[in-house]
Protein backbone atom coordinates (compact mmCIF):
# COMPACT_ATOMS: atom_id res chain seq x y z
CA UNK A 1 0.00 0.00 0.00
CA UNK A 2 1.40 3.41 -0.98
CA UNK A 3 1.20 6.48 1.18
CA UNK A 4 0.15 9.76 -0.34
CA UNK A 5 0.34 13.19 1.27
CA UNK A 6 -2.50 15.51 0.34
CA UNK A 7 -1.82 19.17 1.10
CA UNK A 8 -4.74 21.57 1.19
CA UNK A 9 -5.67 25.09 2.14
CA UNK A 10 -7.38 25.62 5.46
CA UNK A 11 -10.43 27.27 3.86
CA UNK A 12 -11.48 24.05 2.07
CA UNK A 13 -11.21 21.06 4.46
CA UNK A 14 -14.17 19.14 2.94
CA UNK A 15 -12.79 18.51 -0.56
CA UNK A 16 -9.52 16.89 0.65
CA UNK A 17 -11.49 14.65 3.02
CA UNK A 18 -13.57 13.42 0.08
CA UNK A 19 -10.42 12.71 -1.96
CA UNK A 20 -8.89 10.88 1.02
CA UNK A 21 -11.99 8.72 1.41
CA UNK A 22 -12.11 7.88 -2.32
CA UNK A 23 -8.41 6.97 -2.54
CA UNK A 24 -8.42 4.88 0.62
CA UNK A 25 -11.53 3.03 -0.60
CA UNK A 26 -9.45 1.57 -3.44
CA UNK A 27 -7.25 -0.18 -0.89
CA UNK A 28 -4.11 1.04 -2.65
CA UNK A 29 -3.39 4.24 -0.72
CA UNK A 30 -3.05 5.57 2.78
CA UNK A 31 -3.67 9.31 2.56
CA UNK A 32 -2.22 11.83 5.01
CA UNK A 33 -4.00 15.17 5.17
CA UNK A 34 -1.77 18.13 6.02
CA UNK A 35 -2.32 21.85 6.18
CA UNK A 36 0.03 23.49 8.68
CA UNK A 37 3.34 22.29 7.21
CA UNK A 38 2.23 23.50 3.79
CA UNK A 39 1.50 26.98 5.05
CA UNK A 40 4.63 27.16 7.19
CA UNK A 41 6.95 26.05 4.39
CA UNK A 42 5.61 28.64 1.98
CA UNK A 43 5.50 31.48 4.49
CA UNK A 44 9.16 31.14 5.51
CA UNK A 45 11.03 34.40 5.19
CA UNK A 46 7.86 36.32 4.30
CA UNK A 47 9.16 39.43 6.06
CA UNK A 48 12.43 39.18 4.16
CA UNK A 49 10.61 38.99 0.83
CA UNK A 50 8.27 41.85 1.63
CA UNK A 51 11.26 44.20 1.80
CA UNK A 52 12.87 42.84 -1.36
CA UNK A 53 13.28 45.38 -4.14
CA UNK A 54 12.14 44.59 -7.68
CA UNK A 55 14.85 42.69 -9.55
CA UNK A 56 15.86 43.37 -13.15
CA UNK A 57 17.30 40.45 -15.14
CA UNK A 58 17.60 40.36 -18.90
CA UNK A 59 14.55 42.25 -20.18
CA UNK A 60 12.45 41.15 -17.21
CA UNK A 61 11.50 42.84 -13.98
CA UNK A 62 10.44 40.64 -11.06
CA UNK A 63 8.63 42.26 -8.16
CA UNK A 64 8.47 39.48 -5.54
CA UNK A 65 6.43 41.56 -3.11
CA UNK A 66 3.41 41.54 -5.39
CA UNK A 67 4.38 38.45 -7.42
CA UNK A 68 4.55 40.24 -10.77
CA UNK A 69 6.83 39.47 -13.69
CA UNK A 70 7.09 42.07 -16.43
CA UNK A 71 8.79 41.78 -19.80
CA UNK A 72 9.97 45.05 -21.37
CA UNK A 73 7.01 47.41 -21.64
CA UNK A 74 4.29 44.76 -21.59
CA UNK A 75 1.72 44.58 -18.82
CA UNK A 76 3.00 42.79 -15.71
CA UNK A 77 1.98 39.15 -15.39
CA UNK A 78 0.87 37.70 -12.03
CA UNK A 79 2.81 34.57 -11.07
CA UNK A 80 1.99 31.95 -8.46
CA UNK A 81 3.50 31.90 -5.00
CA UNK A 82 5.72 28.92 -5.83
CA UNK A 83 6.78 30.32 -9.21
CA UNK A 84 7.73 33.53 -7.43
CA UNK A 85 9.74 31.81 -4.67
CA UNK A 86 11.54 29.40 -7.00
CA UNK A 87 12.36 32.12 -9.54
CA UNK A 88 13.66 34.31 -6.70
CA UNK A 89 15.85 31.44 -5.46
CA UNK A 90 17.23 30.84 -8.96
CA UNK A 91 17.90 34.58 -9.40
CA UNK A 92 19.73 34.78 -6.06
CA UNK A 93 21.93 31.93 -7.28
CA UNK A 94 22.18 32.94 -10.96
CA UNK A 95 25.14 31.29 -12.64
CA UNK A 96 25.23 28.53 -10.02
CA UNK A 97 23.42 25.21 -9.95
CA UNK A 98 20.63 25.04 -7.39
CA UNK A 99 20.24 21.42 -6.31
CA UNK A 100 16.89 19.86 -7.09
CA UNK A 101 16.93 18.20 -3.66
CA UNK A 102 17.44 21.58 -1.99
CA UNK A 103 14.42 23.07 -3.77
CA UNK A 104 12.24 20.07 -2.93
CA UNK A 105 13.19 20.02 0.74
CA UNK A 106 12.96 23.83 1.08
CA UNK A 107 9.50 24.20 -0.40
CA UNK A 108 7.82 20.84 0.14
CA UNK A 109 9.82 19.41 3.03
CA UNK A 110 10.21 16.09 1.25
CA UNK A 111 11.20 14.43 -1.99
CA UNK A 112 8.63 12.19 -3.63
CA UNK A 113 7.31 11.53 -7.09
CA UNK A 114 4.48 14.02 -6.57
CA UNK A 115 6.63 16.87 -5.27
CA UNK A 116 9.26 16.22 -7.92
CA UNK A 117 6.61 16.36 -10.63
CA UNK A 118 5.21 19.60 -9.16
CA UNK A 119 8.67 21.14 -9.37
CA UNK A 120 8.98 20.06 -13.01
CA UNK A 121 5.66 21.73 -13.82
CA UNK A 122 6.69 24.98 -12.09
CA UNK A 123 10.01 25.03 -13.99
CA UNK A 124 8.05 24.42 -17.21
CA UNK A 125 5.79 27.41 -16.47
CA UNK A 126 8.78 29.63 -15.64
CA UNK A 127 10.55 28.63 -18.86
CA UNK A 128 7.39 29.37 -20.84
CA UNK A 129 7.21 32.88 -19.34
CA UNK A 130 10.93 33.55 -19.75
CA UNK A 131 11.22 32.35 -23.38
CA UNK A 132 10.39 35.88 -24.60
CA UNK A 133 13.99 36.82 -23.81
CA UNK A 134 16.49 34.42 -25.42
CA UNK A 135 19.26 35.66 -23.10
CA UNK A 136 17.38 34.30 -20.05
CA UNK A 137 17.22 30.54 -19.61
CA UNK A 138 16.73 27.92 -16.94
CA UNK A 139 18.91 24.92 -17.71
CA UNK A 140 18.40 21.49 -16.22
CA UNK A 141 21.70 20.02 -15.10
CA UNK A 142 20.98 16.32 -15.20
CA UNK A 143 21.31 14.61 -11.84
CA UNK A 144 22.02 17.90 -10.06
CA UNK A 145 19.47 20.68 -10.38
CA UNK A 146 18.73 23.92 -12.20
CA UNK A 147 20.88 26.77 -13.46
CA UNK A 148 19.54 30.22 -14.33
CA UNK A 149 21.57 32.23 -16.83
CA UNK A 150 20.96 35.75 -18.07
Amino acid sequence: MQSLKLIYEENDPVFPALIKEALEATGKFVVLLEKEEFQNNFKKNEKKESTTNPRLFGNFLLDSRIRMLQWKEEAPQKISLLENKILRLLLENAGNVVARSYILSSFWGEQSFYTSRSLDIIIYHLRKMLKKDPSVMIQTIRGEGFLLRY
